[in-house]
């Protein structure tokens, strides 16, 4: 049996779809996209906040610190401002002129 090139779909008004084009579809559709890295995070235990270590900045205005591991912004606006940092920030953190770790 031979094909028809899809003429008879053509001719009832049908229309076609080839290969291909189901192929680019499904290759270019939202479901074919993978997500943005920021929305890809690790399994967390339910209930259980992360732990986190704290730093105070003791500078003369405000600062503003990128976490090396996670690139998460840590902003002091004033000194004397005590916030939680990632753990995995926190090495890089203790290396920055005018932090120092607490504990609280």
């Amino acid at each position: 049996m031979s094909c028809c090139g899809g003429q008879r779909a053509r001719a009832s008004g049908v229309a076609t779809t080839t290969r291909a084009q189901v192929t680019q579809r499904v290759a270019v559709g939202p479901a074919a996209a993978s997500p943005p890295a920021a929305a890809v995070r690790p399994p967390t235990t339910f209930g259980a906040s992360p732990p986190r270590v704290y730093f105070r900045y003791v500078g003369a205005t405000a600062l503003t610190v990128f976490g090396p591991v996670t690139q998460t912004r840590y902003r002091f606006t004033s000194p004397g401002v005590t916030i939680a940092v990632d753990p995995r920030d926190g090495a890089g953190l203790a290396q920055v002129p005018h932090l120092q770790q607490v504990r609280r």
